[in-house]
């Protein structure tokens, strides 16, 4: 006579209790009974999966009764003694999954097979993984990948980064499928100086979301991949440095490699990047080379630096000494703290005459009235309400017929240039940080007349905020303008094909950002 003799005629209250007893008690030949329930249910719920609980309680203490279970042609026994398999672990088990594994059709249960074998732990594990990795179902070879991943396995480290490779072909690098996600975060899990070498190489990979997922990996590998993305900075294509001094900014590490390539770099938008990495080092790190940024000649690159340098007390004397110092660099100075709306160094410099003067006269050329508004209230906290009413008197107010602009960028200093700039030239300005955080707003009803986004964002790029806007209704045709750093062709073919209307290289001047503006508008 059974122990569940009559099970599905008690109460509830006694069939729980026995179930209790019965994993208590640790009653192993209670199994067939339970596993037989467990592929006829009763229909109630509650006490269905308490008996699939107690199955697994008992086969976990079960070796031979997993083995025997994983050989059966159920698919519910297949999947609890799956599930029991990984705490029993031992080698036994770990071939009778190899075993299962080579001959399960069904996808899932394929999937669930590569799970087990990956928390039994077996030394076949590795090789098995990579058998699958190649699947043609693309679940179960992510699975696999993953589950490499999750091993640790150095030795998969040349096969992973050749997957995500493949994934840059002329024929593959628009869409980032589930294997070439999975390749990315298992290098990153392995880490070692092979696999971050590679990551750090691939932050300019041709498909986006790989790049965001290599960007994620680097961050979480930390200071480990400092070294490796040092390395990228010497590289010759600009794109690449400009990609690796981001990945240092979002890191917080790197100053002395970023110093150097700053010293010598050639080309303005990677001193920009280089500069807004730097101004996302703790304490007085990179100070000295942010001070010293004040006096390049391009307007855009001083406005990363005074951006970096708000809010360090040791910027104020530099920026007091850089507007006294006269001249064309005095007013790029001027126009990048107005734009930037750097309150600290907005107040440091309107603390004597002269930088008020200067503050002044850049807000009335270049700032946004909102921006306007808070210089002026500066400089009369600072005794220049003569200059304050010069300043109020520029602002042109705000109208109800003004056009919506959507500025998106992962830059606080570009926003801020957008913000001020689309501003002056009649635009009522929302901004947002990334793809993501714009794409809620999209979804939430918000029109705007014009989008104006980066390419390269965390959480999601302006490629695939361009492809999801397009499929809201009414923004089939509002107008994208890409401000992006990307020299490639394939980037900007990508970006045509999800619906970007124009594009511009930054940084910006506000000239170029101003026509960049009109002609997206006509297109």
């Amino acid at each position: 006579m059974g122990r569940l003799d009559g099970f599905a005629n008690m109460g509830f209250v006694q069939q729980i209790s026995l179930l209790d007893t019965l994993e208590t008690e640790a009653t192993k030949e209670a199994l067939p009974e339970l596993l037989a329930l467990c592929e006829q249910p009763l229909g109630d719920e509650a006490v269905d999966q308490a008996v699939r609980d107690t199955t697994g309680a008992l086969l976990r203490l079960d070796g031979a009764g997993v083995c025997e279970g994983l050989r059966t042609d159920s698919p519910i026994v297949r999947r609890l003694c799956l599930r029991a398999a990984a705490v029993v672990g031992g080698e036994t088990v770990a071939r009778e999954l190899e075993r299962l594994a080579g001959v399960e059709k069904d996808p899932e249960m394929l999937a669930d097979v590569l799970v087990a074998v990956v928390k039994v732990g077996a030394k076949q594990a590795p090789g098995l993984l990579r058998r699958y990795a190649r699947h043609p179902n693309q679940m179960i070879a992510a699975q696999a990948i993953e589950g490499l991943g999750e091993c640790r396995d150095q030795g998969a480290v040349k096969f992973l980064a050749r997957m995500v490779e493949e994934a840059g072909a002329d024929d593959r690098y628009e869409w980032c499928d589930l294997p070439t996600a999975a390749a990315v975060e298992s290098l990153g899990k392995i880490g070692g100086e092979g696999s971050l070498a590679f990551l750090a190489a691939a932050v300019h990979h041709r498909n986006p979301a790989v790049r965001q997922l290599v960007a994620r990996e680097l961050h979480r590998a930390g200071e480990s991949a400092v070294g490796p993305l040092a390395l990228q900075l010497s590289e010759s294509d600009p794109d690449l440095r400009i990609l690796a001094a981001n990945a240092l900014g979002e890191i917080g590490l790197g100053v002395v490699a970023l110093e150097k390539v700053v010293r010598s770099e050639a080309e303005v938008n990677v001193r920009f990047a280089v500069y807004e990495a730097l101004g996302k080092m703790a304490g007085r790190e990179g100070l000295d080379t942010l001070i010293a940024g004040l006096e390049d000649a391009d307007e855009s690159v001083v406005l990363a630096v005074v951006s970096a340098l708000d809010q360090r007390s040791a910027g104020a004397e530099a920026v007091r000494r850089a507007l006294g110092s006269g001249g064309d660099g005095a007013e790029r100075v001027a126009r990048a703290l107005v734009t930037a709306g750097a309150k600290d160094l907005l107040a440091a410099a309107a603390a004597d005459r002269a930088g008020a003067e200067r503050v002044g006269a850049a807000a009335q050329q270049v700032g946004a009235d909102a921006t306007r508004r808070r210089v002026a209230e500066i400089l009369t906290g600072a005794g220049h309400g003569d200059l304050a009413d010069e300043v109020l008197a520029a602002a042109g107010g705000a109208s109800k017929d003004q056009p919506r602009l959507l500025a998106v960028d992962d830059s606080k200093s570009m926003l801020r240039f957008y913000e001020a700039v689309a501003s002056g030239l009649g635009y009522a300005v929302e901004t947002a940080p990334d793809g993501r955080a714009a794409l809620t707003l999209l979804q939430l009803g918000v029109r705007f007349d014009l989008i104006v986004t980066d390419l390269n964002m965390p959480e999601m790029d302006g490629i695939t905020l361009t492809r999801e806007l397009r499929k809201l209704e009414g923004l089939a045709d509002v107008p994208v303008l890409m401000v992006t750093t990307e020299s490639q062709g394939a980037q900007i073919d990508l970006a045509r094909k999800a619906g970007v209307t124009d594009f511009a290289v930054k940084p910006l001047t506000p000239q170029e950002f101003g026509q960049r503006l009109e002609t997206s508008r006509k297109v």
